[in-house]
This record gives C-alpha cells, sequence and structure tokens, in this order.
C-alpha cells in the first residue's frame, strides 16, 4: 500500500501523478492531473485544487475524491462525442462541492457533494443519496437507482438507458423519501420510471411508464413531453401542463391541493382529480376529471370524447368536442347552487347522455350543432338543447328550451315531473310529463306535437299577447288543455275536464274526447271550426266564430253537455252540427244558415234563447221517436225553418 502526504511547506509538489498501486491514499496541497493509473485496492484522494483525470482503472475498488476544485475530463475526445471512460471503479464517491466537468464512468455506485456536474455512465448505476449545487447532467446506458438527489435550485437533465427506479423506497407503503430535489427534472431516454418522489417546480419527460410523486411549495410546470406508456403525476399543489404526447396511453393526473391546466394533451384516457379546478384542452378518447373542492371543470376535445366521469364537488362543468361526438356517462356538479351548470357543446357530432346532473338549481345546456341529442338522467333547473336533426332526452328539470331543424327536426322529451317550456321549435314535436305542461315562450313545431300531461295534470300554452304558439297539428292528452295557437289549429283531444282552444287568426279543426260529465270545450277562433274525425265531449261545448265565419261539424259527434253558438259576427257563416245522440242547445246566436242532425231529442236549456237570421234546418230522423223541444219563449228563427 501507499500513502503519501505531499506538502508544499516540504517542498515537494507533484502536478501530474501515474499510479500503479494497491490500495491507495494520497493529500495533494493543490491542483492535479491524474495520468492513466490502476489500481488494486481503494483509492482516497484528496487535492487542494483541480484535478485533471485521465483513465483510472479501480475495477471492484472503491474510488473516493475529495477535492479543491474542479474535476475535469484529461482524456476529452477530439470528437464532440467524449466516449473514453475516465474512471473504472465498483464505488465512486465525490466531494468538495467543485464542478465535475464530462466526466465518464463504468461504476456501479455514484455518491456527489459537487458543484456543477456532467457524468456519463456506461452501464446501469446506483446514485446514492448526493448533493449538487449547481446544474447535474446524468447520463447512464442502463438502469438508474436513485436514492436522495438534493439539487437545491438546480436544474437535473437525466439521460437513461433503462428504468428510473427508487433505491430509497420505504418499508411502508406509503413511500415519503424524496429521490430528486431540484428546480426542475428533464428526463429523456424513453424509459420507465418507478415510483420517483420528487421536490420540482418544472418536470419534462420523453419516458415509457411512469409514475411521479411530487412534493413542492408551488405550482408544477410539465413541460412539453412525451410518453410512451402510462403516466401517474401526482403534485401537492397545482399543475401545468403543456404539450404532452401520450398517444394510446393513459394519463392520471392528481393535484391534491390545486388546480389542473393543461395546454394540449394526447392521451387514450385521461384521469385527473384536482382541488380548485381543471381546464384542459385534449385529444383523448376517454376521460374521469373530479374536483374535491370548489372550482369549475372546463375541457375542450379535438374528436370523439367519452365522459366516463366528470365531476364538481361544488363549479361548473363546461365540455366542447370541436369535431367529434360526446358520449356523456356520468357528468355531474354535486353541490346544488345556480352556478354550477353543465354544457356539452359537440361543434360537428352528437351528444348521447345516461346521466348529467345539474341538481335542481343549476341549469343543463346541450348543443349539436350538426349532430343529435339522446339519452336519459338530465336533471336541471333549466335545459337548452339544440340539435340539427333530433334531441331525444328523458328529463328531470323545471322549464326547457328546445330547437331542432323547424323542417326536418324531430324532438321527443319524456320529463319525470311538470315542464315550463321557454321555447320550442321544430317540424315535429313529442312531449310526456308527469306533471303540467306550460310556456313561458315561443312554440312553433311546423308539423305535429304530442302534448301528454296524463290523465291529472294540466296543458297551458300561448297567449293573445307576448308568445307565438304554433302547431301543424297537436294532439292533447291530459286533465284540462288551455292553448292559443297565432294561426290555424289542428286538435286531437284527449281530456278530462277542460279544454280551452283559440287561434288567434287563424281556424280550428277538431277530433277527440273530452270526457267528464262537467268537462266543457270552449273553441274561438278568428277563421272556421271544423273536424276531421270525431268529437265526443262529456260537458258544456262553447263555440265562438263570432270574429271568424262558419262552424262545421258533420261527423259521427256526441255532445253530452249543452252546445252553446256564438256565429253573430260581421263575417259570420252558415253552422252545421251533427250528433248521433240527442242535442242540447244553450245560447244560439247565428246571423247566416243552421243546420242541425241529431240521433235523438234536440232541446234546449231552460232561459236560453235561439237566435238564427238565415234559414234553420232541424233534422231529428236519425233517431227513433226523437222529439223537437226548442220551446224557449224568446227564440228568434228569422228566416225559414224547416
Amino acid at each position: 500500500d501507499l500513502h503519501l502526504s505531499l506538502r508544499r511547506q516540504r517542498q515537494m509538489c507533484i502536478r501530474d501523478s501515474d499510479l500503479a498501486t494497491g490500495a491507495t491514499s494520497i493529500t495533494e496541497t493543490d491542483g492535479l492531473t491524474l495520468a492513466d493509473s490502476e489500481l488494486s485496492g481503494q483509492l482516497d484522494l484528496t487535492t487542494g485544487g483541480a484535478v485533471v483525470l485521465n483513465t483510472l482503472t479501480a475495477s471492484e475498488q472503491t474510488v473516493n475524491l475529495v477535492l479543491g476544485g474542479a474535476l475535469t475530463d484529461g482524456n476529452a475526445d477530439a470528437a464532440a462525442a467524449d466516449s473514453t471512460v475516465n474512471v473504472f471503479a465498483d464505488i465512486l464517491n465525490v466531494s468538495g462541492g467543485n464542478a465535475v466537468t464530462d466526466i465518464e464512468t463504468s461504476v456501479a455506485s455514484l455518491d456527489l457533494d459537487t458543484g456543477a456536474t456532467s457524468i456519463t455512465e456506461s452501464d446501469a448505476l446506483i446514485l446514492e443519496n448526493s448533493t449538487v449545487s449547481g446544474d447535474l447532467t446524468l447520463t447512464t446506458g442502463g438502469a438508474l437507482s436513485m436514492k436522495a438527489l438534493a439539487a437545491g435550485t438546480n436544474d437535473v437533465m437525466l439521460s437513461v438507458g433503462g428504468e428510473i427506479t427508487d433505491g430509497d423506497a420505504d418499508a411502508t407503503a406509503a413511500d415519503s423519501t424524496i429521490n430528486v430535489t431540484a428546480s426542475s427534472l428533464d428526463v429523456q431516454g424513453k424509459q420507465n420510471l418507478t415510483d420517483l418522489e420528487t421536490a420540482v417546480s418544472s418536470l419534462t419527460l420523453d419516458s415509457k411508464n411512469s409514475s411521479i410523486t411530487n412534493s413542492v411549495s408551488g405550482t408544477l410546470t410539465l413541460n412539453d413531453s412525451t410518453l410512451a406508456g402510462q403516466l401517474d403525476l401526482i403534485t401537492d399543489q397545482s399543475l401545468v401542463v403543456g404539450t404532452v404526447s401520450a398517444i394510446d396511453q393513459v394519463v392520471n393526473l392528481t393535484a391534491t391541493a390545486g388546480s389542473i391546466n393543461a395546454t394540449s394533451l394526447s392521451a387514450a384516457t385521461l384521469n385527473g382529480s384536482s382541488q380548485t379546478g381543471i381546464a384542459v384542452s385534449t385529444a383523448v378518447d376517454q376521460v374521469t376529471l373530479v374536483t374535491s373542492g370548489t372550482g369549475d371543470i372546463s375541457l375542450t376535445d379535438a374528436d370523439d370524447v367519452i365522459l366516463t366521469n366528470v365531476s364538481t364537488a361544488d363549479g361548473a362543468i363546461s365540455v366542447t368536442s370541436s369535431t367529434g361526438s360526446i358520449v356523456a356517462t356520468d357528468v355531474a356538479s354535486v353541490t346544488n347552487s345556480d352556478d354550477n351548470d353543465i354544457s356539452l357543446i359537440s361543434l360537428a357530432g352528437n351528444i348521447s347522455i345516461a346521466s348529467a346532473n345539474a341538481q335542481t338549481s343549476g341549469d343543463v345546456v346541450l348543443t349539436a350543432g350538426s349532430g343529435k341529442i339522446t339519452g336519459s338522467g338530465v336533471v336541471a333547473d333549466s335545459l337548452t338543447a339544440t340539435a340539427d336533426s333530433e334531441i331525444s332526452l328523458s328529463t328531470t328539470v323545471v322549464s326547457g328550451s328546445l330547437t331542432a331543424n323547424e323542417t326536418t327536426g324531430s324532438i321527443a322529451i319524456t320529463e319525470t315531473d311538470g315542464i315550463i317550456l321557454d321555447g320550442v321549435t321544430s317540424n315535429t314535436f313529442a312531449l310526456t310529463a308527469s306533471g303540467s305542461i306550460s310556456d313561458n315562450g315561443d312554440v312553433v313545431v311546423n308539423g305535429t306535437a304530442t302534448l301528454d300531461a296524463g290523465s291529472t295534470n294540466n296543458i297551458v300554452l300561448g297567449d293573445s299577447v307576448t308568445k307565438i304558439t304554433k302547431f301543424g297539428s297537436v294532439n292533447v292528452t291530459a286533465l284540462s288543455a288551455s292553448i292559443s295557437e297565432d294561426d290555424d289549429m289542428d286538435v286531437e283531444l284527449t281530456v278530462g275536464s277542460l279544454a280551452n282552444l283559440t287561434s288567434e287568426t287563424g281556424s280550428v279543426v277538431l277530433s277527440g274526447t273530452v270526457s267528464d260529465a262537467l268537462s266543457s270545450l270552449v273553441v274561438g277562433t278568428q277563421g272556421s271550426i271544423t273536424q276531421d274525425d270525431s268529437l265526443i265531449v262529456g260537458g258544456q261545448v262553447l263555440l265562438d266564430v263570432s270574429g271568424g265565419t262558419f262552424i262545421t261539424l258533420e261527423d259521427e259527434n256526441d255532445f253530452q253537455g249543452a252546445v252553446s253558438i256564438d256565429a253573430s259576427g260581421t263575417n259570420s257563416g252558415n253552422v252545421s252540427i251533427k250528433d248521433l245522440n240527442g242535442l242540447e242547445l244553450a245560447a244560439v246566436d247565428v246571423v247566416s244558415n243552421l243546420v242541425i242532425q241529431t240521433g235523438g231529442d234536440l232541446s234546449q236549456t231552460s232561459d236560453s234563447v235561439i237566435s238564427v237570421t238565415g234559414t234553420s234546418t232541424l233534422d231529428i230522423t236519425e233517431g227513433e221517436n226523437s222529439k223537437l223541444l226548442l220551446d224557449g219563449t224568446n227564440n228568434d228563427f228569422a228566416g225559414s225553418l224547416t
């Protein structure tokens, strides 16, 4: 063994050393060039200055370098890529807090206490607990096992030829030892990163399967990165993501006490969890986004996307697909608040919904610009749905504004309770509700509308002032129905008690049933009253064309209550009514001709007045032993009576 203590005080100074020794311990008071050397034992080298290192061969040995200056490569190749190995050893420990520049190693274990450091290892490496006071660039030809690297506010660049693993994994299931503390960590090499704990503010990855848990007092920025495997990234504050390409992979992002913001993220699946909000722009197949505190979720996706689970604890949700369709498997704003709305927009595709729940105070807005909207489980205060071709939904909402193509579109809504129609535009419209149906806006259906409120609920649509109500034809099922249209009406009734129909500018075509004995059918029009099928009314009937023209009800009708007729206007025309059974008239005022056909008695209520300016034709011959009992003292048949 060789032990040298070289001191300037003894007038002994070595600038170049060439060793061929066993275990060796040397202290140099100044700088030193260590020429090509070979040792069969441990080397302990201490210098007071810089060291230029050629090739040190200490295979299977430990090399301890305590340096008073920088460590540099004395074998630097002329070419840009330096490949000559400076240290062959089992363990290399470098300390002194100085720079290490472009050193090539072939060691199993590396321990650093240095300044700015750049080292290239030819094979796999264990990086022991280390401290660097400058930037670290570490390149390996194989796997890298990391214990605890403290780089302070400096940058760490790792380029590896094998998997990076946690060399300081705790015995317990919850591993808390920090593997890298630095300002930034940049990992290259397209290898796996397994269970690393970091404390960095900036992260860049070019890797395969990567699992990283980050602890930092501020925001973590995931810079432009490429993943060829799954990414599991957890940070204890907020997370900002640049352009990340993880095509066909799964990306799991967690911001435990902050928010997630992603500029451009491509993957097969994105799972994001944060406390205070999520805003991401993606090209993914399916997403799960969940917030645990107060904050909104905003997602803009490039193509088709499945919303597996998108949920805010207390916030609004907005999802837009730029060129594809949206499948909403489970979308919910959990806290019941007017601010916690849900908006799903497909600019060029369809929207399919299994569940979209904004509770009873939030609103749901669905827009399929060139497609259709279908599904169920829509819960909201107000629903706004706009589609080009079709809207077909099961809902639990207070009100709805529904828009489809007015010439080719169709809308079908099944509502669990009553609904207020804030507006409807479509070619066809079918609404089934388990409560009352009313409106608070224009309802325009150019084709057929079917309105079904059940036998115990009411329908009230239209008025003469503020709202436009128009159906090509309408089938109505309700306890009572009051409908005022702005134009012609074609109405099929299945009503229990009251049907009040008004056409503001057009005519009315009737059919159906108003069944209850105490029911009423009231029809007022600026045009005519006709029918396209039989009409059965259990109670009273009022037919008013005083501002219109004529009445022709000549089908297989059954008016079981008294019938009142007002055809007294300037333009009022003839009135013709047929009843398969007996008919009782109440007040009748006809300025033109009156024709009545019955299959039973024709009578009038007490104190009623029948006034006919034109001719009157009363035909009771269809009935057997029918009686004509029009004996009101004030009746006036001014024209001929047949």
